[in-house]
């Protein structure tokens, strides 16, 4: 027995030799060569073509108040909004048709979620300090189905996890929560950040896994496991009013009122990329980023949505989409990523592509 793991031992130890003469021949290969910028850029100019603007296709109607907040289930088709008047609206993006309108408790919500398993429900959240979840799809008016208490401060953000089974929060009591949304009890409360938490954002890759923003100017990764943050990112100097794991599971984007977005990488534990605007002086509301990583949306209170190409590094948008007449409060990319929707204080969602 002792022999076999002797022997994996060394056989383990002559492959992490070979790799790192590998690794040291790549290096001086690549420094010979200009270094690894250049060889980057040599790949063609492909990697500057970001492709054309995107238009607003369709302009949604029908809130009467701000809205705040907007969200896609799992699919293209439908996408849920709340606003200052109180209003849930669930709608058919496509044709920007109304599927439902709820009621709401109260008009000072400030997040909504729809459930990425089969959209047929949808939570929000606010200045009355809970997260409540309503069922939709009924001919009547909808009623709360379950009601998430345990915060002492608004409800800044909610979104679904694990499709419908449970609920991620963030308050202002400077803390996050997971809840399970059958048994309406919260199973983890994630205490660390020193202010409001403004943000969530569940991993796409680990169940385990969730990046929050706050009002600390930090953005962290959290395990569920330990209920314990293993990363803080810092580089910020105001507040972090958004956040969003990209695809890969392993970088974290955010957004923030020092009018600037930052990209951070988990396996070096810290940042990669700060964009910003020498013309935008301003809050930075969102962030979404396309399906490949590519692009990253940044809603602004100019009213316009900055572009960045996350291959520029420290360089201006490459768009900027205009159209909405108030400050753009939610930018949401859908699952495919072929549709980006926007929110307003103007009443209305755009949907971009």
């Amino acid at each position: 027995m002792a022999d076999d793991v002797g022997e994996r031992l060394r056989a383990a130890r002559e492959r992490l030799a070979t790799l790192k003469a590998r690794v040291a021949e790549e290096h001086a290969r690549l420094s010979a060569g200009g270094g690894i910028a250049e060889a980057v850029v040599a790949r063609g100019e492909m990697l500057r073509r970001t492709g054309a603007t995107p238009k607003r296709r369709r302009t949604l109607e029908g809130h009467y108040g701000k809205v705040y907040n907007v969200n896609w289930g799992s699919s293209e088709e439908k996408v849920a909004s709340c606003s200052q008047d109180g209003k849930l609206v669930l709608w058919h993006a496509p044709s920007g048709r109304k599927l439902q309108m709820v009621p709401l408790r109260t008009a000072w919500v400030m997040t909504c979620a729809l459930d990425l398993h089969q959209q047929a429900s949808a939570a929000v959240g606010g200045l009355d300090d809970m997260c409540t979840v309503y069922s939709l799809g009924g001919t009547g008016i909808s009623t709360p189905t379950c009601e998430l208490v345990g915060h002492e401060g608004y409800v800044s953000c909610c979104r679904f996890t694990r499709g419908s089974a449970t609920i991620a929060t963030s308050s202002g009591d400077a803390t996050c929560g997971v809840w399970d949304v059958e048994g309406s009890e919260r199973t983890s409360k994630l205490e660390g950040h020193a202010g409001d938490v403004m943000c969530v954002s569940p991993s796409p890759r680990d169940a385990e896994q969730l990046a929050s923003g706050g009002c600390d100017s930090t953005a962290r990764v959290w395990d569920l496991r330990v209920n314990k943050a293993t990363h803080t990112f810092s580089g910020h100097e105001s507040d972090v009013n958004a956040v969003q794991f990209a695809n890969d599971g392993t970088t974290v984007v955010t957004g923030s009122d020092d009018s600037t977005c930052r990209m951070f990488d988990m396996r070096r534990a810290g940042e990669l990329n700060c964009f910003r605007s020498d013309k935008f002086v301003g809050s930075v509301t969102s962030v979404a980023l396309s399906r490949s990583g590519r692009m990253l949306f940044a809603g602004q209170d100019n009213n316009q949505v900055a572009g960045y190409d996350c291959l520029s590094g420290d360089s201006p948008p490459v768009y900027a989409l205009r159209g909405h007449t108030g400050r753009v409060s939610c930018v949401a990319m859908c699952p495919s990523g072929e549709v980006l929707a926007t929110g307003s204080w103007d009443t209305t969602l755009g949907m971009w592509a």
